[in-house]
């Protein structure tokens, strides 16, 4: 993803504070000209640094059995129109318990013409095993890769391992394509443990295509 010029970042910081405290999460266009805005209503908000006063498009939410109650928690932009969406309940305003929520992994497809969305639950790709921390997301992903049109790695603060989902389609086609969870079984990318055989977490992560 380009990093987006500090005019718009200024320009987005208004418009996200616009929404405060009813946004939950952010996320840039691939090409940096644009946010996504995923709001407490469920929806995500798509808007332009250079005309921040109305929202270019309203992707409206999932609607699987079990998001009742639930806000997006992370969003990645992946192309035009198609978002990776992770819902979960929103942290009580009044607890100071740790908010380790259910989480429920769905990939968005918006068809902006007819204003409908085509949403794909996917089990999340992460081993639900690791460490008690709060949902905190690093993703990383690329497209038209071989075979897959997207192919997504993901990792939650708690997980001690980076799960992955794809679509596979022809990419040269439109949004549409097939989404699944990818096991690499023995091959699953792990962290190591600490020489006190304590789990680890992920602070970081990207991909590096430089050997070819």
């Amino acid at each position: 993803m380009r990093e987006p010029p500090l005019s718009r970042v200024s320009a987005c910081q208004s418009v996200a504070g616009d929404f405060h405290p009813h946004l939950h999460t952010v996320s840039w266009s691939t090409r940096g000209k644009q946010i996504a805005l995923g709001t407490s209503g469920g929806d995500i908000l798509q808007y332009s640094p250079t005309d921040p006063s109305v929202a270019k498009a309203t992707i409206p939410r999932a609607q699987g059995p079990d998001l009742a109650g639930t806000v997006p928690i992370m969003v990645q932009w992946l192309s035009n129109y198609t978002f990776y969406v992770i819902y979960a309940a929103p942290r009580p305003t009044d607890s100071l318990d740790d908010y380790q929520p259910d989480q429920y992994n769905y990939v968005l497809t918006y068809d902006k013409k007819n204003n409908h969305v085509i949403d794909t639950n996917i089990p999340l790709p992460w081993d639900p095993y690791g460490m008690s921390r709060e949902p905190g997301h690093q993703v990383a992903f690329l497209r038209a890769w071989g075979s897959f049109k997207h192919l997504v790695f993901v990792n939650d603060a708690h997980a001690s391992d980076v799960g992955i989902i794809g679509c596979i389609g022809d990419t040269s086609a439109s949004e549409e394509g097939v989404w699944s969870k990818i096991s690499l079984e023995d091959e699953s990318i792990t962290f190591p443990l600490t020489p006190e055989m304590d789990d680890t977490s992920l602070i970081g992560m990207d991909i590096d295509l430089s050997a070819g």
